[in-house]
């Protein structure tokens, strides 16, 4: 029941974003008739698709806009084509765990939400590395399918990876999948899963 009320709620968040994008294209038809468009211009149309997802007066990109009025705590949304993964991703100042058994509405909810690492800055540009948690559920939901990645076939039907933050679209390929065990504090090793900084060599 936990898994049913974590896709209802997922899908009505896609449906809002699906109507602010709609709203967009709405308020940019222009009035007229097709006999009073020339050649001289742009294509209103093609200027609605291109505006729609312009960044607001703020930056946040206009889908984006309701989802972050609701919760200030939203940082975007991360989606692969093919799988299951297609949720938004939180994020709060200072805090890694607030997440763990809360949904968008931060209701207590098992499966809880994609977390992007707080140390991360998605309005900074290179020089990162994006961390997003998210819990391996039996049942597929939130990062359930990423251990698919492990046969290579799955990761060559599925290397695209799209990570909308607020303020921009980005897509991203895979290069590589692999498992990183967690090390002890005093292991003098590199930890993949907490390399935030990689500006250096």
């Amino acid at each position: 029941l936990m898994d049913l009320r974590t896709n209802y709620q997922t899908k009505k968040l896609q449906e809002r974003i699906g109507q602010v994008q709609t709203t967009a294209s709405a308020d940019q038809e222009p009035a007229g008739s097709l006999e009073d468009m020339t050649d001289s211009g742009p294509d209103p149309q093609e200027s609605a698709v291109q505006e729609q997802d312009q960044p607001d007066g703020c930056g946040i990109l206009l889908k984006f806009t309701q989802l972050h009025e609701e919760n200030p705590d939203f940082a975007g949304w991360l989606r692969i084509p093919g799988t299951k993964i297609d949720y938004p991703v939180m994020s709060r100042a200072g805090d890694n765990n607030y997440y763990l058994d809360k949904n968008f509405e931060q209701q207590h909810d098992k499966n809880g939400s994609l977390i992007l690492d707080c140390r991360n800055d998605v309005t900074a540009a290179g020089g990162q590395n994006l961390i997003i948690y998210g819990h391996n559920m039996r049942t597929g939901v939130m990062f359930g399918t990423l251990k698919n990645y492990k046969e290579k076939s799955f990761c060559e039907e599925h290397m695209t990876i799209i990570f909308d933050t607020l303020y921009e679209e980005c897509e991203y390929k895979v290069v590589a999948a692999m498992l990183s065990g967690v090390a002890y504090e005093d292991e003098d090793v590199f930890r993949y899963y907490d390399a935030i900084d990689i500006s250096t060599e």
